[in-house]
C-alpha cells in the first residue's frame, strides 16, 4: 500500500489528505513468444483505498462530497506519478 499526500484545497488548510492507494503498473506488450503467440500491453491502474485527515479515517466522507471530475484529477496524477518511476532516485541509496 502507497500514500499520497493530496492537497485538495489549498485555500483552506495546509494539511494534506492521506490517500492510501494500490499501484498495478500493468504488462508490457509480448510481441513474439518461442511458440509465434504474445499478447498486447495492459495499462497501469490506480485503485484508491483509503482517505485519512489528520489520522481520522474520511473515506466514505470523501466519496459522499467529492466530484468524480476531482477524483479522476487525483488518479491522473498519481497514476502519472508511479508511471514514471514513482519518485525512485538512485542517489538515494549512495552516500
Amino acid at each position: 500500500m502507497s500514500v499520497w499526500d493530496w492537497y485538495f484545497d489549498t485555500t483552506s488548510s495546509n494539511e494534506p489528505i492521506e490517500v492510501e492507494y494500490s499501484f498495478d503498473a500493468g504488462e508490457r506488450e509480448v510481441t513474439y513468444y518461442t511458440d509465434g503467440s504474445g499478447h498486447p500491453s495492459t495499462p497501469s491502474s490506480i485503485e484508491l483505498v483509503r482517505f485519512k485527515f489528520k489520522g481520522i479515517d474520511i473515506t466514505n466522507l470523501v466519496w459522499a462530497l467529492v466530484n468524480s471530475e476531482a477524483i479522476e484529477d487525483l488518479e491522473f496524477e498519481i497514476n502519472e506519478f508511479e508511471d514514471n518511476g514513482g519518485g525512485f532516485d538512485i542517489t538515494d541509496f549512495f552516500e
